[in-house]
């Protein structure tokens, strides 16, 4: 996977990588966290560069998570 994401990535501007916990440590080591707390921490992250550089930035995300119903509602997001 590590070549396809290169290349789809490659000189493209900065992109932010989330990990989404919702199996194995939801209520004995972590809390849940809706996917929009996620997006609001991502959005500010971006119009903080968007402040620095005075350019608009394409938003990238990569989710990384062990829960598949996730990419769905990231999509939509």
């Amino acid at each position: 996977m590590a070549p396809k994401w290169k290349a789809h990535t490659s000189g493209q501007g900065p992109v932010v990588g989330l990990q989404i916990r919702r199996t194995d440590k939801i209520g004995s080591e972590a809390a849940f966290h809706a996917l929009s707390e996620y997006m609001k921490w991502t959005e500010y992250w971006f119009k903080i560069q968007e402040y620095r550089t005075g350019k608009t930035i394409k938003r990238r995300i990569y989710v990384a998570t062990d829960d598949p119903s996730v990419f769905p509602e990231a999509k939509e997001k």
